[in-house]
């Protein structure tokens, strides 16, 4: 008698024990919370944080390889000055590149290639006030697939303005591809290099 005692004791016990785990992990279930909507905000900032650093690497990387392959490539806002060989011509001049853009569209007229690259320059006579017009330049710009492109001729073509004492500035337009990089020859052997985080936002119609 007294066994079975013991054993309705111990198997009562048993239930107690099972029936008050059961009621401990409903508990932790509803005390657990979810993850809040901030820290959820605060990863996505992170991924995207990383994104751009990677984004930002890889352009400098771009930069830094173009510069070295081109070492003598000038940069934004630097001056190329040429000399003309020919005695003939006598041409004295300091070149620039004061700023550049791209645009989807001109004045309607859309681009045959991925967009148009829109540069700003000036040229210098270093000899007399004469000043320099677009036909001038032999300009050509290349990407870094060394495809060549030339200015825009007709109705894109842009005239440079007289600015007095032998300074002329204008526009000069090319219909391009995406490219890492640009290289921009004006007039001479000597060239510009223009990379894409360098331009300025299109300016509004």
């Amino acid at each position: 008698m007294k066994r079975k005692l013991v054993l309705i004791t111990v198997f009562l016990v048993l239930i107690i024990l099972v029936a008050c785990n059961e009621e401990t992990n409903v508990e932790q279930e509803e005390t657990e919370e979810p993850v809040p909507e901030e820290h959820e905000a605060e990863k996505e900032t992170e991924e995207q944080d990383e994104a751009e650093d990677t984004e930002g690497n890889n352009s400098d990387d771009a930069v830094t390889e173009a510069l070295e392959t081109f070492p003598d490539a000038v940069r934004l806002g630097e001056v190329i000055e040429y000399e003309s060989e020919d005695s003939a011509s006598q041409d004295h001049i300091n070149q620039k590149i004061n700023h550049f853009h791209f645009a989807d569209e001109i004045d309607g007229v859309e681009p045959s290639n991925d967009f148009f690259l829109v540069v700003n320059i000036t040229i210098e006579n270093l000899i007399d006030d004469y000043f320099y017009g677009v036909n001038f330049l032999s300009s050509v710009a290349r990407d870094d697939k060394r495809t060549t492109y030339n200015r825009e001729p007709g109705e894109l073509e842009e005239e440079l303005t007289d600015e007095g004492d032998g300074v002329s500035t204008g526009d000069i337009i090319y219909d391009v591809n995406e490219s890492k990089f640009y290289r921009i020859s004006m007039h001479g052997d000597k060239e510009f290099i223009l990379f894409p985080d360098e331009a300025e936002e299109a300016p509004e119609e």
